[in-house]
């Protein structure tokens, strides 16, 4: 379970930390988020197929595969994100490379928003899990990368000692998508549950079965209450964002987290069938 998890995690928050960076034009940023993009969705997606030909059978349907979409975006992102990241790293060699430089940052940077909401298209299509299909699960899924982007973004600035001219803005942002998802996420959970027997058993697992810790302990508690009340707080007692200190770098961490644990429980309660313990005699 972890692996495609994994792939799930890194598939929203590598494109929205390469979006946070390319706004900031954050070049450590651009290259971090595709090193990440390799190693955590391309990387981890190979293991998860296990072999290379069932891999290349699966990446090049995509007539018939909403994964297939998933590969072509990354690709898409990948290449255009590391051409953008050469323009802004590099003099190009061309005639105008200020207008080359624009080109690639508006592919790469809408690579990466198809790439980030991709796994809200593929589970809202998924007709075998009704806890999945939901129109609201692309613009969640691309919330939650945005906000995890962010939230790497912040992590990055603090551990490399980078200018912190746009931790300000980006805790801001950040601030304002955590309580977006979380209003999202609930109104998705509650419209959900008035949908039959099945979503409503999926919905229910999250808080009150097996999946309890994770979701109420790790997403909704340590993923996103805690470090928006942290936010919060910071700003009432005006402290600076770009002063260096551990509490926000804290927070960002802890949202990082909130997030793996969010795609883990919304996998798990899709196939609740499977996780639950067996019924007592």
């Amino acid at each position: 379970m972890c692996v495609p998890v994994s792939a799930v995690f890194f598939s929203a928050v590598c494109p929205g930390f390469f979006i946070s960076s390319a706004i900031f034009d954050y070049l450590q940023g651009l290259w971090a988020a595709q090193i990440l993009n390799f190693l955590g969705y391309g990387v981890a997606h190979m293991l998860f197929a296990g072999r290379i030909s069932r891999f290349r059978h699966t990446a090049f349907i995509p007539r018939n595969s909403w994964i297939s979409w998933g590969f072509l975006f990354n690709a898409a992102f990948s290449v255009f994100g590391v051409l953008y990241a050469a323009s802004r790293t590099w003099n190009l060699p061309v005639a105008d490379p200020e207008f080359i430089s624009g080109l690639l940052f508006f592919l790469s940077v809408s690579s990466a928003v198809l790439f980030a909401a991709h796994p809200g298209f593929m589970h809202s299509t998924v007709k075998a899990i009704p806890f999945w299909r939901s129109m609201l699960e692309p613009m969640i899924f691309f919330l939650q990368g945005v906000l995890g982007g962010t939230a790497l973004h912040l992590v990055s600035l603090y551990w490399v000692g980078s200018e912190m001219s746009a931790a300000r803005i980006l805790l801001k942002t950040n601030l304002f998508i955590a309580i977006a998802v979380m209003l999202m996420f609930s109104g998705a959970l509650i419209m959900k549950s008035m949908h039959g027997c099945a979503v409503n058993a999926s919905v229910w697992f999250l808080p009150s079965g097996a999946l309890l810790p994770v979701f109420i302990g790790g997403t909704v508690v340590s993923g996103l209450a805690v470090p928006i009340a942290i936010i919060i707080a910071g700003r009432l007692v005006n402290a600076d964002p770009a002063t260096p200190g551990l509490i926000y770098p804290a927070a960002m961490t802890l949202e990082l987290i909130g997030i793996y644990l969010g795609k883990y429980g919304v996998i798990c309660a899709g196939a609740y069938g499977r996780v639950t313990k067996p019924a007592q005699v």
